[in-house]
């Protein structure tokens, strides 16, 4: 028998987050350099793709089961999307900044379906790729701002998967925002 030192210690909390948004923005790439650190391409998530991950936040251990949903149109018609969503405890919801019209528009369907599954989950918003911005693309601050304030969404960070910009920020901001709406904040004995 073998023996593993130190014990693993049980996480405080068990934390069901969804990211969503439209094809190709960079969810996975994004998700990926969470839970590894590293920059690396992927090709089209097929569906449903979900990944653990446990982190420290403060003096608390968090496990995060992350479902990184499929953003193409044609995996979007799946109503099985919303029962994915269903129990989250938050949600990320990613646009494109050197595209982010299109994307931004787009999230209003994404918004939808976690809500429905979940529709009183915490949810941020990225916009992915900062590392590709220039000076010729227009990223509609405005229209942001609207659909913050419009949509009760909890935060926006410009991430980028290349850099690392703010991706571990994203996840903790998230979970601090999960974790003081279930009034656990104070009390961390209790589970979620």
């Amino acid at each position: 028998m073998i023996d593993s030192y130190p014990p693993k210690k049980a996480p405080d909390y068990k934390l069901k987050v969804v990211v969503a948004g439209s094809g190709g923005v960079g969810k996975t790439t994004i998700v990926h350099r969470f839970l590894s650190g590293q920059f690396l391409q992927f090709s089209m998530t097929i569906g449903v793709s979900f990944q653990t991950h446990t982190i420290e936040l403060g003096d608390k251990t968090v496990k995060l089961i992350i479902w990184d949903l499929g953003g193409q149109e044609r995996f979007r018609q799946m109503t099985v999307f919303e029962s994915y969503c269903k129990g989250a405890h938050g949600g990320v919801l990613a646009l494109d900044l050197t595209d982010a019209l299109r994307t931004l528009q787009d999230l209003n369907n994404w918004l939808k379906i976690v809500r429905s599954g979940s529709p009183d989950a915490p949810l941020i918003l990225i916009g992915t790729k900062a590392d590709l911005m220039t000076d010729n693309v227009e990223v509609h601050k405005d229209l942001i701002d609207q659909f913050l304030q419009e949509n009760s969404i909890s935060g926006f960070f410009e991430t980028s998967s290349l850099t690392g910009q703010n991706v571990q920020e994203t996840f903790k901001f998230l979970v601090e925002q999960v974790l003081k709406r279930s009034g656990v904040d104070d009390s961390p004995e209790t589970a979620i």
